[in-house]
């Protein structure tokens, strides 16, 4: 099964995360095209991604995506799974 990838590295504003402007990307970021998507939020990219970053972009993908998934496509750690009651 195959997943979708945010690659941090993305939203980084001259090779750094500066909040403010990585919250100014992420409201403008089209969540949506995630809906009812694995999601893998890339975590070892050559940018660290600092925790509250990770936060964020886990709390607007939870709103869309099935489940949500940090680390490498070889090596993942779950951290988001949506239930759906039948």
């Amino acid at each position: 099964m195959g997943y979708e990838i945010i690659d941090p590295k993305d939203f980084l504003e001259n090779g750094a995360f500066f909040e403010k402007k990585f919250r100014e990307k992420i409201e403008h970021f089209e969540w949506q095209q995630y809906d009812g998507q694995r999601v893998l939020v890339r975590g070892c990219g050559s940018a660290l991604t600092p925790p509250w970053a990770f936060m964020i972009f886990v709390g607007k993908l939870a709103k869309y995506a099935s489940a949500i998934f940090y680390g490498s496509e070889h090596d993942r750690i779950p951290v988001y799974n949506r239930r759906i009651d039948g």
